[in-house]
């Protein structure tokens, strides 16, 4: 997952934070194997986590790049870059919840 720090390897592209994210969501809602089921609105819940990161970081640093982000000074990595991924981390969880899963991996309610 390291490869997705900096944009993707440090390409200044998507936000690492975003897409690793992005990862943890699909653990949830996709397939391990073949014979498993996608978890019903996996793509919806994917969807609002895009939705949400656009909005949220895309309009207060004027887009979802790592670049953009930290304003094209790697500096700022050290202040935004924790709070970014706790963030996104937090949404993951919210989604879940919303959906009737959780981090753990158990069925909820």
């Amino acid at each position: 997952m390291g490869g997705l720090c900096g944009g993707g390897g440090y390409s200044g592209k998507n936000c690492g934070a975003f897409t690793g994210g992005l990862c943890l969501l699909s653990m949830y809602v996709g397939r391990g194997i073949l014979e498993e089921n996608e978890v019903l609105f996996g793509n919806r819940m994917i969807g609002q986590l895009v939705e949400w990161f656009e909005d949220e970081v895309g309009s207060k640093y004027g887009g979802v790049d790592c670049v953009q982000i930290l304003e094209e000074n790697p500096l700022n990595k050290m202040e935004r870059c924790p709070d970014l991924i706790q963030l996104v981390y937090e949404k993951v969880e919210t989604i879940l919840e919303e959906h009737g899963h959780s981090l753990s991996g158990r069925e909820e309610g």
